[in-house]
């Protein structure tokens, strides 16, 4: 594999932040990545920590500046006595690393209250930039939304349902399981496999209620255990409506299209074209692509997407600080008037200029069309390019 994108910004963010938290789902590559820029710092694996002992002995002695990688430390008991010795060393040259694959409410207040000496990192799967040429050259974009892009799913492809499979029992398993009860999680598998069925959808919470027989409380509840554990992420629609009637549901997509896929039961890129959701892939594969070709160099933007009861569509909305970027794909390959409509009838509405505007289709060349800038799925990382 090439070397991670992320990787020139995580290298330059080690040494002047005091505490870095990279977050992203399971086996995205997290903490191979991390113990090689930071090789010397030491390292606390939390999967498979028995005790405290070594560690909190390390985190006492104050009078030693320290470097040190947590890998997963919410998950053990005493982790907020963890975040309580860090808050108490002040040796202004210790460094600390946390590697999560879950969202944490104690860890995220501990870095809202050191925002001026931290940095979050959104570590997501590869990007179609970092897949191996051997693929690069032949894959089309069905190709790349069932492979996905999770690195050890492309290192053994032949075992791949073998590989999701396991990965969403181990999460079940070891996140879910042992704080909730066989009910709980019978029905989180069960809403699991809704979501895939409605990926990229309006997402009606009454009728996963009435699908599940469940009350709608506990399909909040369980899609949350979902988000948190970075299996999916929701969508929300944008909040200005531009005096239009709008969609205000949100919309729910897998941090991975081919675990998606996978529980789709979808089994080859060719029959993934008979799919009837093979739009809202294609559309969860670019979203995911966007997120990465931010986070990647260090943005980390809101993102929404915009719906008009009349069906005028903008898939994703980027809002970065404040500067709105709106971006429309559209499932196709060819060069005309078709791809732009959207992006031509929203630029009218919301008086955002044709220029600020990027459409994405399924061809290969950038260009632009009537000041609209088009760009081509294999090359969603100039998306930045297009910001200056």
């Amino acid at each position: 594999m090439k070397k991670k994108i992320i990787s020139k910004f995580l290298s330059e963010v080690i040494p002047v932040k005091r505490f870095i938290l990279v977050t992203g789902p399971r086996g995205s590559g997290k903490t191979v990545e991390v113990k090689k820029l930071a090789s010397n710092y030491k390292y606390f694996d939390f999967n498979n920590l028995i005790n405290l002992d070594e560690e909190l002995k390390v985190l006492n002695n104050h009078k030693n500046n320290i470097n040190i990688i947590f890998d997963e430390p919410q998950k053990h008991e005493n982790f907020l006595k963890i975040l309580e010795l860090i808050s108490e060393n002040k040796g202004k040259n210790s460094r600390y690393i946390f590697i999560t694959s879950e969202e944490n409410y104690e860890l995220k207040s501990f870095f809202d209250s050191h925002k001026k000496e931290s940095q979050i990192i959104n570590f997501l799967p590869l990007t179609i930039d970092e897949v191996p040429r051997k693929y690069k050259e032949t894959y089309s974009i069905n190709d790349y939304t069932y492979y996905g892009f999770m690195p050890v799913a492309y290192n053994k492809r032949e075992k791949r349902d073998e590989y999701y499979s396991q990965y969403i029992n181990e999460i079940i398993e070891n996140n879910i399981a042992k704080h909730e009860t066989k009910n709980t999680v019978n029905k989180t598998v069960a809403l699991l496999n809704y979501c895939a069925e409605n990926i990229g959808k309006n997402f009606g919470v009454y009728d996963a209620a009435r699908l599940l027989k469940v009350d709608s409380r506990k399909i909040t509840y369980l899609l949350n255990l979902l988000v948190e554990r970075k299996l999916i992420f929701i969508l929300a629609p944008f909040h200005e409506d531009y005096g239009r009637r709008t969609v205000k549901t949100f919309k729910v997509f897998f941090y991975d299209t081919g675990m998606a896929c996978y529980l789709l039961g979808v089994t080859s890129p060719y029959k993934i074209r008979f799919s009837n959701l093979l739009p809202n892939l294609h559309e969860n594969f670019i979203i995911l692509e966007l997120f990465k070709a931010f986070y990647n160099k260090g943005f980390n933007p809101n993102f929404y997407y915009w719906k008009e009861i009349s069906r005028t569509e903008v898939t994703c909305i980027v809002d970065l600080n404040g500067t709105i970027i709106p971006i429309s794909y559209k499932n196709s390959s060819e060069h005309y008037n078709k791809i732009i409509n959207s992006a031509r009838v929203f630029s009218e509405i919301s008086n955002i200029p044709k220029s600020d505007f990027i459409v994405i289709y399924n061809g290969d060349i950038n260009y632009k069309f009537k000041k609209f800038k088009i760009i081509g799925f294999n090359k969603i990382h100039s998306v930045i390019y297009c910001l200056q």
